[in-house]
């Protein structure tokens, strides 16, 4: 009979603590004329559409790398970008927002309706240490830039996220991207 009763409480207590686990969207990727990137988005295989452009008021040194996905209709549905990518092959790491730190700025966001309303949208866990974007080729000849990231988003505000089938938490993992770089 105890042995029983062990059993009903750790069976209740399973059952408790079983977390809320929300169904990861995965989007289609869109035209990939300026590039491909490609990533594991939680523990599901993801494609998006990609391209690199110069950074406005540092064309020379710094590049943004963008990428996105749509729905079946064609509306865009998530967006990432990498602000401050310097112009060289190396590894650098992926924090924050803040211009001209030393350090890639990124967010994520998914969009809604037609793809012009902003859902959520998310900024880098900074406390953690594989944020990271690497250059592995930059091809000047045909402007062509290769490299893989790592990075976690949150949300920085869970209380008021917009959609709710949307996680407060995403990890881009094994990215990888080869992207035109549009002058």
């Amino acid at each position: 009979m105890k042995n029983i009763v062990y059993t009903l409480l750790i069976f209740v207590l399973l059952i408790g603590c079983k977390k809320e686990t929300l169904d990861i969207q995965v989007y289609f990727p869109g035209s990939m004329t300026y590039g491909k990137v490609t990533a594991m988005k939680g523990n599901k295989d993801w494609i998006a559409s990609g391209l690199a452009l110069r950074h406005g008021d540092r064309p020379d040194e710094y590049i943004g790398i963008y990428a996105g996905t749509f729905s079946e209709e064609g509306f865009r549905r998530e967006r990432i970008y990498f602000n401050e990518v310097p112009i060289a092959e190396g590894e650098y790491i992926v924090k924050g927002l803040t211009q001209y730190d030393g350090f890639i700025g990124t967010s994520y966001s998914t969009l809604a309706d037609d793809g012009d309303i902003v859902e959520d949208v998310y900024i880098s866990d900074d406390t953690r240490s594989d944020n990271r974007l690497t250059i592995t080729e930059i091809d000047t000849v045909i402007n062509m830039v290769k490299g893989t990231f790592h990075v976690t988003f949150i949300l920085p505000n869970p209380a008021e996220k917009i959609n709710p089938q949307n996680p407060d938490r995403i990890t881009f993992s094994n990215g990888e991207f080869e992207v035109q770089l549009i002058d």
